[in-house]
């Protein structure tokens, strides 16, 4: 991107922010974390995969191809049973409150789990839901300022928020009233969709935190 823009530059630039804020939190990581974030990726990958299996032995007309294909989808399925034992066992070990949320299960809270770490290195849950790539970035022109989607942060948390808010607004009153209320007021539905995103990470956030300061041990 040009002779100003290298890892040099943002090592240094990062040195010297850490330099002039003695008071940040120190990043830490746990064993558990770190596997998490491994199967739950590995997971997704799988997926993907097992989807497009799925689709190219249903588009076959050949009874042989689609014979070649079915080993391999059944190996998938049961690998994919496999990786959501062994995440279960870690969410139980890490923070099990996290399955009696509406909206998530094991691979979703997972999935949160791996890609927050702790909680508590966060400064608040809007610095939080920017992270996830949740919260409206802000942009100005002349006198002029709007909000527009941002299209940065992990963009794996925000998948996750996503899916989340889509099983509340199925069976949360709440979910649905506010997103009633959003498209009234003349954001389209996608708008209104990605306000209710930003509302579910703050409000899972929250219950992290909380969970974290009430279980240091885990």
């Amino acid at each position: 991107r040009g002779r100003t823009k290298s890892d040099e530059v943002d090592a240094e630039n990062i040195a010297r922010a850490a330099l002039a804020n003695p008071k940040l939190v120190a990043f830490t990581t746990h064993a558990n974390v770190e596997e998490l974030k491994t199967l739950t990726r590995t997971r997704a990958l799988l997926s993907q995969q097992l989807t497009v299996l799925r689709l190219s032995c249903a588009s076959l007309t050949l009874d042989k191809a689609q014979q070649a294909l079915e080993p391999v989808i059944a190996l998938i399925e049961q690998q994919l049973k496999d990786l959501d034992k062994a995440l279960n066992i870690l969410v139980q070990q890490l923070m099990p409150e996290l399955l009696d949320e509406l909206g998530i299960g094991v691979v979703h809270a997972a999935t949160l789990l791996a890609e927050t770490g702790d909680p508590r290195t966060f400064r608040s849950q809007h610095s939080f839901a920017m992270f996830a790539g949740c919260a409206p970035v802000e942009r100005s022109s002349g006198g002029q300022r709007r909000q527009q989607l941002n299209t940065g942060g992990n963009r794996i948390l925000n998948k996750t928020f996503h899916m989340i808010g889509l099983v509340r607004l199925r069976f949360d009153e709440a979910s649905k009233a506010y997103l009633t209320k959003k498209t009234r007021a003349g954001k389209t539905t996608r708008a209104a969709l990605r306000c209710l995103k930003t509302v579910v990470a703050r409000d899972v956030f929250r219950f992290m935190l909380a969970n974290a300061q009430q279980h240091p041990e885990r």
